[in-house]
């Protein structure tokens, strides 16, 4: 799919101030794309919900629907001249020891 042609389809996005947000709105402004927001919902757990009954689309991480990727409850879209990407930070408390998981997560 294009990005002119995602600009067209109806969006389910966090809300405003969501770092994600912001950054896709960011990208659509840089393509002069015009953002189809249908609803504005509080967090991702949500907008996956919507997604599975098949409400819209979604700017979501990745990691956060890896398992419905996994079942084929949702699938990606490959959009051909988009990219968006978000930098994260992992903290945690420096007198502290990473466990296993998160020691593999870093």
């Amino acid at each position: 799919m294009s990005a002119d042609g995602l600009a067209k389809a109806e969006l389910v996005m966090r809300g405003e101030g969501s770092g994600t947000r912001t950054v896709v709105e960011e990208a659509y402004g840089k393509h002069a794309l015009e953002l189809s927001l249908k609803l504005s919902v509080a967090n991702t757990e949500a907008i996956k919900r919507l997604l599975r009954l098949g409400y819209a689309v979604a700017w979501v991480f990745r990691h956060s629907v890896a398992d419905d990727l996994v079942s084929g409850a949702l699938v990606q879209l490959p959009v051909v001249d988009l990219k968006i990407e978000r930098d994260l930070n992992i903290v945690w408390r420096k007198a502290r020891v990473l466990s296993p998981r998160a020691r593999a997560f870093h």
